[in-house]
């Protein structure tokens, strides 16, 4: 089996190239294990200082049998389940696609 690695990065982007950032240590996350495939995600915390705006980058890992002609689709989605949310300015939902061919 010819194995090969995908990885498709998702991020909300900041307002300021030059802002300075705080980032949290990436966590790996398995989402699938069979014989055919192994999908990841990493995550990590950004804080925007100069903005006072945190953001979330999710890093999709794909590794398997992936022919040049397929064509990869990633769905995601998630809520918050934390109490302390409660402005309505809040995303406390989301998904997203990610279409790589």
């Amino acid at each position: 089996m010819n194995l090969k690695t995908l990885a498709a990065v998702g991020l909300l982007t900041t307002v300021d190239a030059s802002s300075v950032m705080r980032k949290s240590l990436v966590e790996e996350h398995n989402i699938l294990l069979t014989t055919a495939f192994r999908w990841d995600i990493d995550t990590q915390g950004i804080f925007d200082e100069d903005y006072g705006v945190n953001y979330i980058r999710l890093t999709h890992k794909l590794t398997g049998d992936i022919l040049p002609t397929d064509i990869i689709t990633f769905d995601l989605a998630f809520d918050s389940k934390s109490a302390l949310v409660s402005k309505t300015d809040v995303i406390t939902t989301d998904s997203a696609r990610c279409e790589v061919k």
